[in-house]
């Protein structure tokens, strides 16, 4: 039976949910999910994140503490970077999820589109949203982009950065009908056309540099014209019920990014979406810890104060991150199993600490449906694991049938099941 199936009668049509009594018919089709939480400003270092021993015996250390119950499902690794590490150090989230070297491009799809983005047009193709982004307001030190994701052309994709309004995008407009929905649409279409035939014109008669500002605005039209085309696709299905409640006006720090967590859940259980990416906030979660700026204790040059303050901030981050394995493993996904047993979910920053673009802080989570597994503490061999052999070892096993990403030259065998 296709979830998609309706029940209809007396002009009411109302979506049917995620049924168990259907689980074993479709089985092979539970779909699975992917989340990647990116931050900005690394972590601290030398053994207050990373732990001492390898394997699945290792200690878990100061800065991971939080995460202690979960130990068991973790995947963290120690020597990877990415092929080109020379990107400015405060860039550190900006090519994260492309592994782009932003100053020598090899012009090629795989070196300007993320990979989160890559996998949305595999696993989007059947839910309301292809992908998700969520980011933070300003840049906070996580460099270029409007989030962790570029889309096929090399050009930033916007992310939401209110808990309020993903909110009201992914389960509200309720009370408005089919037909004022259908001429929303229209009317919105109606001024992308005006729009676009209006900036061609005047492309014709500006210079090259003004060109290049118009491509930008071309570029949103592009991700307009492709949230109308998705939007008229499901005008015709009521959006789900939200399961959590509306989230409060002005939330910072921990319980915004503890919302945000419950309304990437909600979107997976309700198979709005099966992609997710998230540029995580951290200026507000230091000034209600009272902490420094993230600058300074980054750039902590062996100050014991500093340290102090970081391995701090590690410990609230991993908090978080402990919370949201916490509801991905008490969520029920429809097969009867939880949503953290059908999702792969990763964890890390683009720079270790201070100017150190490589070796990366990642973490790889979740049971991916039996598709990856757990291997505790991996040190790889120094220099020879690129960040884009563990993008393409992810994108295969959720299934995308490709051979290369970006830099790739390897896959990475330790997590593959």
């Amino acid at each position: 039976m296709n979830r998609r199936h309706f029940l209809q009668g007396a002009g009411v049509l109302l979506t049917l949910p995620m049924l168990e009594t259907y689980a074993n018919e479709k089985s092979a089709g539970v779909p699975l999910r992917l989340m990647f939480i990116g931050f900005p400003w690394g972590v601290t270092n030398k053994d207050n994140w990373f732990p001492n021993s390898t394997g699945k015996n290792f200690q878990i250390t100061k800065g991971l503490k939080p995460l202690e119950k979960h130990k068991d499902d973790l995947t963290i690794f120690k020597n990877i970077s990415p092929l080109h590490n020379a990107h400015h150090p405060h860039n550190t989230l900006a090519y994260y999820l492309t592994c782009m070297n932003f100053r020598q491009p090899k012009d090629g799809a795989y070196d300007l589109i993320s990979c989160d983005q890559l996998a949305a047009e595999k696993l989007g193709k059947d839910t309301r949203y292809s992908s998700l982004q969520l980011s933070c307001l300003g840049n906070e030190g996580a460099g270029a982009g409007l989030s962790l994701s570029w889309d096929k052309y090399g050009k930033p994709v916007p992310g939401y950065t209110d808990p309020v309004a993903l909110f009201n995008e992914l389960f509200g407009d309720g009370k408005v009908t089919v037909e004022q929905r259908r001429q929303m649409i229209q009317k919105e279409r109606s001024i992308m056309d005006a729009f676009r035939y209006q900036s061609r014109l005047l492309e014709k008669r500006v210079s090259k540099t003004d060109k290049d500002k118009l491509d930008e605005y071309f570029t949103s039209i592009r991700h307009i014209e492709k949230n109308l085309a998705k939007s008229e696709q499901w005008i015709d299905t009521p959006k789900p019920k939200a399961g959590v409640p509306r989230p409060k006006k002005g939330l910072q720090g921990k319980e915004q990014i503890k919302v945000m967590y419950d309304l990437m859940v909600a979107a997976l259980q309700t198979d709005l979406t099966r992609v997710i990416s998230y540029r995580q906030p951290l200026n507000a979660l230091l000034k209600e810890l009272s902490l420094s700026n993230a600058h300074p204790i980054n750039h902590h040059g062996g100050n014991s104060s500093l340290i102090e303050q970081s391995i701090i901030k590690d410990q609230a981050q991993s908090e978080l991150f402990s919370y949201l394995i916490d509801r991905l493993k008490a969520t029920k996904d429809f097969d009867g199993l939880s949503l953290f047993d059908n999702t792969i979910l990763t964890y890390g920053s683009g720079v270790r600490s201070g100017h150190m673009n490589a070796k990366l802080p990642l973490i790889v989570t979740g049971g991916g449906q039996g598709k990856i597994k757990p291997a505790g503490y991996v040190e790889l061999q120094e220099g020879k694991n690129r960040l884009s052999n563990l993008w393409l070892t992810l994108l295969q096993s959720a299934g995308l049938e490709m051979e290369t990403f970006s830099h790739s030259n390897s896959l990475i065998e330790q997590i593959r099941a």
